[in-house]
């Protein structure tokens, strides 16, 4: 089974930069689930209302919307790879292998512990859950795989937040590291490293009323999802002078070798 992944950034090449180590991205504990590990007593996972899916914005900025009471996890809407990225705690990008629907078909998922349980505890039981309902059987691997530099193309377009001052409101907060792991939900479906070198906060003022229109542009009306992350790119090109370089990085993988639909509730 899988041992304890950790996922780290090691040395990659941005065009136009020097060779330098990557700095720590994100890090996680990928672990296969104890001899008798902690499980819900009941749970019903059935296809997801049409309607139930979070929007491409939200999603961005919270991946998929987990709910959790004391004792009660309840999904809306959620595909097997976001499932398993909640489970184990590591993004989706880190998964690769089995059928395409595990990216695509979304499920609604509500499950109770027999006791009172953290948010925590109540994500560590989504891996029995996997196991049991959907067979889910998985081994870990380091793969070089595409990525992002978040860079700075022009300075100066970018206004720090001053001190006491509040920033507009937007979905992922005033950092760069913040802005950097959005990218990497809303389209760009790679890790983005950020390599602006910038600390502190900003004022991030997204407009998506102008981003949907270059969108627009670029895919016609509505805006595809590629259109519409073509379109965030070019805006924090023009307004905030941030570019996206093509780089390379090593991760820790999970690769999915067998999963099924789930078993009937």
């Amino acid at each position: 089974m899988v041992a304890s992944m950790t996922m780290v950034f090691m040395t990659e090449t941005v065009p136009g930069c020097a060779f330098v180590p990557s700095s720590f991205v994100s890090q996680s504990q990928v672990q296969a689930p104890p001899a008798s590990p902690p499980r819900f007593e009941v749970a019903s996972i059935k296809p997801a209302a049409p309607d139930a899916r979070p929007g491409r914005v939200a999603y961005a900025a919270n991946g998929a919307e987990i709910t959790t009471n004391p004792g009660l996890l309840s999904i809306r809407s959620i595909t097997v790879k976001d499932l398993i990225a909640a489970a184990y705690g590591i993004e989706a990008y880190q998964i690769s292998g089995g059928p395409a629907w595990v990216d695509s078909d979304q499920f609604e998922v509500i499950a109770k512990s027999t006791s009172p349980a953290s948010r925590e505890q109540l994500l560590l039981m989504l891996r029995p859950l996997l196991s049991d309902r959907f067979k889910l059987e998985f081994h870990s691997a380091t793969q070089e795989i595409p990525a992002y530099a978040l860079t700075v193309a022009q300075s100066g377009k970018l206004q720090r937040m001053k001190s006491g001052e509040e920033s507009k409101p937007n979905p992922f907060g005033p950092d760069m590291p913040a802005f950097a792991r959005f990218l990497a939900r809303f389209g760009a479906d790679i890790p983005v490293i950020d390599k602006t070198g910038l600390t502190g906060q900003f004022k991030f003022d997204l407009d998506m009323r102008k981003i949907v229109e270059v969108a627009t542009d670029i895919s016609g009306a509505p805006p595809s999802n590629d259109g519409m992350y073509r379109g965030m790119v070019e805006f924090i090109d023009r307004q905030w002078g941030l570019k996206l370089i093509p780089t390379k990085a090593l991760i820790d993988a999970l690769i999915i070798d067998r999963v099924n639909r789930p078993t009937a509730n």
